[in-house]
C-alpha cells in the first residue's frame, strides 16, 4: 500500500482500493482507447498498402473488418477485466470495514 502524507489528500493512492485520482484514471482509459484505435485502423492501412502493391481492391475492406473486430474484442476483454476488478476492490474494502 502507497500513500502519500502530504498536504494534499487528492494525491493519495492505495493501491488495494485502486482510490486513483479520477484525472489518473481518465489517462489510463485514454491509452487504452487510443491502442483500440490504433489496432483498428492498422490492418486497413496495411491492406491499402498490400492492395497497392498486388493490384487489387480488396484487402482494404477485409484489413478494416478484421481490425475492427480485434478492437472491439479487446476493447471488451479490457472493460470486463476492469469490471471483476473494481468487484474485487470492493469485496476487499467492504471486509476490512467489517474488521474494523
Amino acid at each position: 500500500m502507497i500513500k502519500s502524507d502530504g498536504p494534499d489528500s487528492d494525491s493519495q493512492w492505495d493501491e488495494d482500493t485502486d482510490e486513483r485520482h479520477p484525472a489518473a484514471v481518465a489517462y489510463e482509459w485514454v491509452g487504452r482507447i487510443f491502442a483500440v484505435c490504433i489496432e483498428m485502423i492498422a490492418p486497413g492501412i496495411a491492406g491499402i498498402w498490400l492492395d497497392k502493391q498486388l493490384g487489387t481492391e480488396f484487402i482494404v475492406i477485409l484489413g478494416f473488418a478484421f481490425g475492427t473486430v480485434i478492437g472491439i474484442s479487446h476493447l471488451l476483454i479490457m472493460a470486463n477485466r476492469e469490471a471483476e476488478a473494481n468487484a474485487r476492490r470492493l469485496k476487499q474494502k467492504h471486509e476490512r470495514n467489517k474488521k474494523q
